[in-house]
């Protein structure tokens, strides 16, 4: 009579349980990143990872995640690891990128190389050599001296905000995702984490500071994001980008996702 064992029976069944869970993570996750639900998807990612840690693709989205939400110290500590198991040239490059962020100017030299030598196309890898020498200056000479200085305005915060534009002579208009009472139970973005992007604006007070912001467009049908913006020359046109939606109903394209 043969005896089994039945802790290599349990085993041998984990084991298939586990590849099954793995191979139902990775479309669920790539349906994220596809759809831009990137605080979804570095959820998903990570939980993949911790099983499976030599997957190429699984590693650069992870990587590419954080790079598309201003993350670069996260982004740096995947593509290093994306590049080692990843054959996508654009890894080398946007790992080339997050280093040079990251001020570690002789790292970014040598794989602004590296991607140089996979580019797709001459510009490419005339423009990769070009960064490569652009950094290797950085480390040799430091950081050069600029013709202006750059401060913060004193409305700036921890949020996104960008894109500003003059509105009259003693006005400000700019997009932001801060955060304040009208959007507290709004939902939020699938991208960032963050509430939605909208436009706001601030008065230049006589003594030159811009007083407290507030939302700009008030009475509008942009119920996700709105902005950036732009004016007329008379100031009695604006043109700004939003969302397809009307109101709450989102409008979708033939991948579900909500143009612009």
């Amino acid at each position: 009579m043969k005896i089994v064992n039945i802790k290599t029976i349990l085993f041998g069944l984990l084991l298939v349980f586990s590849a099954a869970t793995l191979s139902a993570q990775v479309p669920a996750a790539e349906v994220q990143y596809g759809h831009y639900s990137y605080q979804d998807a570095i959820k998903s990612y990570k939980k993949i990872v911790k099983k499976d840690k030599t997957n190429g693709e699984v590693l650069f989205n992870l990587a590419n995640a954080y790079r598309l939400n201003g993350n670069p110290q996260e982004a740096e500590v995947w593509f290093a690891e994306a590049v080692l198991h990843s054959q996508k040239p654009e890894t080398k490059l946007y790992f080339a990128q997050t280093l040079l962020s990251n001020k570690k100017y002789s790292k970014a030299q040598k794989w602004f190389e590296n991607y140089s030598v996979v580019a797709e196309n001459p510009d490419d890898v005339q423009t990769a050599k070009s960064m490569a020498a652009f950094c290797a200056q950085l480390a040799a000479e430091g950081e050069p001296q600029y013709l202006y200085e750059v401060h913060e305005v004193s409305f700036n915060t921890e949020a996104f905000e960008f894109s500003p534009t003059f509105y009259a002579d003693s006005a400000i208009v700019f997009v932001s995702n801060r955060d304040y009472p009208g959007n507290k139970k709004r939902s939020k973005d699938k991208w960032t984490g963050q509430h939605y992007m909208e436009l706001f604006y601030a008065n230049k007070q006589d003594n030159g500071a811009f007083g407290t912001p507030e939302k700009f467009l008030v009475k509008t049908d942009a119920y996700y994001h709105e902005g950036p913006a732009v004016f007329t020359k008379e100031r009695d046109v604006i043109y700004y980008t939003k969302n397809q939606s009307e109101r709450k109903n989102r409008n979708f394209d033939e991948n579900r996702n909500t143009r612009l």
